[in-house]
């Protein structure tokens, strides 16, 4: 949790550079690059986090992965990133900073769990709920976990609906050992 709000403090830095060089669209497309690789790439993410390894070693590193393919701006920041002993934040920085880029555009992103596959039916449903949690356009995720038996887990920024049946049927066994009811027999 600590080194999310480090990360959000440096995304929303980096947000506010980029929006005054009107660079926020091209920033944006290198955060994501930036985060996909080194969330992909075990290796690069073990250097970054690695205290082993001098910072101006994994500069270099990071100049011949990233240098042709980001910008200026993101080129600079990840270099500052780097000399101040950041780097290990660099892909929570990205993410951070994507999600900023894309509510600006009002496009906010949810996820959903369930026991199965959605039908079509069932993500427009789901879709529905979401925009009446967050109005504008949406990035639904969709993951599958076969424990929650039936229902769904909706997650839309700050927000949880829970109504799976594994969690309904806990709520009842914490009740029933809970009861202070005494059989007198």
């Amino acid at each position: 949790m600590k080194h999310s709000k480090v990360a959000y403090r440096y995304a929303k830095s980096l947000f506010e550079l980029a929006k005054e060089r009107d660079a926020l669209a091209g920033a944006q497309e290198d955060m994501e690059l930036l985060a996909s690789t080194i969330g992909e790439c075990h290796d690069l993410s073990l250097m970054l986090r690695s205290p082993i390894i001098h910072a101006d070693k994994k500069l270099n590193i990071l100049n011949s992965v990233f240098g042709g393919s980001i910008g200026e701006v993101s080129m600079k920041f990840v270099t500052i990133i780097t000399q101040k002993g950041r780097e290990s934040l660099l892909e929570p920085i990205a993410n951070a900073f994507v999600i900023m880029a894309k509510e600006k555009n009002d496009i906010f992103a949810a996820s959903v769990t369930t026991p199965a596959p959605l039908s079509d039916a069932s993500r427009a449903k789901i879709r529905e709920i979401v925009q009446r949690i967050q109005p504008g356009s949406i990035e639904l995720e969709e993951k599958i976990n076969k424990d929650l038996i039936g229902g769904f887990i909706l997650k839309v920024g700050d927000k949880m609906i829970d109504s799976s049946i594994s969690t309904h049927l806990q709520a009842l066994r914490r009740e029933f050992t809970e009861n202070p009811y005494e059989a007198e027999f």
